[in-house]
């Protein structure tokens, strides 16, 4: 069954916290809810950017486009292995994803923005 989504009404977090359910209205002016699992809405959430990008680069016909969001801040923290650090980061309205990584990886991301911030300076410069 296809559902045509004209608007996302509302969600609610079940009392058990193991489902999610998403209110949207059909095409046709009715409401419709979706029930998801934790589970499943984490497979949808890793899903969802990687289907933006598909479409986007179809719409637009340019392998180069990516859906972006701005980011309003960030933090790094220390997870409960020693060994890990978590980063979330923030849009300006609030959306927020957190990843965890290596020590070892954050310092090879730290390096890169580094090394693209100084690209970027010489080629503004020269």
């Amino acid at each position: 069954m296809r559902i045509d989504v004209q608007a996302l009404t509302e969600f609610n977090v079940e009392t058990d916290g193991h489902s999610v359910t998403l209110q949207v209205i059909d095409a046709m002016g009715s409401p419709v809810n979706l029930n998801l699992q934790v589970d499943q809405l984490g497979q949808l959430a890793m899903t969802l950017p990687s289907l933006i990008d598909a479409a986007i680069r179809r719409q637009y016909g340019d392998s180069s486009f990516r859906f972006t969001y701005p980011m309003e801040s960030w933090v790094v923290e220390q997870a409960i292995d020693p060994s890990l650090v978590i980063l979330t980061m923030r849009t300006t309205d609030g959306f927020g994803v957190s990843f965890s990584m290596p020590r070892s990886k954050a310092g090879e991301m730290a390096d890169s923005i580094d090394v693209g911030v100084q690209t970027e300076l010489e080629l503004i410069t020269n």
